[in-house]
């Protein structure tokens, strides 16, 4: 379940969109659809995450990202703590991360630990859809 802060510019309308959006791409990196992840996002789309040097940019290169993740936590599942503030283009969120390290994960070998990560998400929209994330 999401929760909201205030601090949004954005009308009513817009704001749900967003946020149906934002919530399937949660299901979607939840249960590795990756092939319903790209579909919400645009074809110039990027992510970047900070254990990368470099945001991975494009539809290939993000599904790249993805699979790293899944590999590294078989078990991958992430859920949005709080929206912080909505834009007229972005939405910041809280999100915690959760999986056991069984996997090659961005070049760093298993550990078997059990993990749970907070972290801010700046999400990037090009009208109904995911540009950034």
């Amino acid at each position: 379940m999401l929760s909201f802060v205030a601090m949004s510019t954005v009308n009513a309308a817009v704001r749900n969109a967003r946020r149906r959006v934002i919530r399937e791409h949660i299901r979607q990196e939840s249960t590795q659809d990756l092939k319903g992840l790209l579909a919400g996002m645009t074809k110039d789309c990027v992510c970047a995450v900070n254990i990368s040097p470099r945001p991975f940019k494009g539809p290939k290169a993000v599904a790249d990202r993805y699979l790293q993740q899944w590999r590294g936590f078989p078990d991958f599942r992430v859920r949005v703590r709080k929206i912080v503030a909505e834009g007229a283009r972005y939405v910041v969120t809280e999100n915690e991360w959760r999986g056991t390290h069984r996997g090659d994960f961005f070049g760093f070998a298993p550990t078997g630990r059990k993990v749970r990560i907070r972290a801010c998400v700046l999400w990037e929209f090009r009208g109904s859809r995911l540009r950034a994330e």
